[in-house]
């Protein structure tokens, strides 16, 4: 995922807010650039490259985001299906 692709779906996502203060340890483009390359290539989450985020890191933000209402415009964006998705 380019930075420039981000950038579109950044305005769909709203800032995460953690009440405890602490800092992101990871970019959000390369937690969905991870997302996008396990549903494109239809792999498991611990087979994600180490180029990317930890995969249980990048999975606990999966199954958070797409719990919210914005989650299908940015799963659309990154061209995943929204069946594959829901695990169907």
């Amino acid at each position: 995922m380019k930075k420039e692709e981000y950038k579109t779906l950044a305005k769909i996502i709203p800032d995460p807010e953690d009440s405890r203060g602490t800092p992101r340890k990871v970019e959000r483009w390369q937690v969905l650039a991870a997302i996008r390359y396990k549903h494109l290539r239809n792999i498991p989450w611990h087979n994600i490259p180490s180029s990317y985020p930890n995969f249980k890191t990048v999975h606990w933000y999966y199954v958070h985001w797409r719990e919210e209402s914005w989650w299908p415009a940015v799963s659309k964006g990154l061209g995943i299906n929204e069946l594959e998705t829901r695990g169907r």
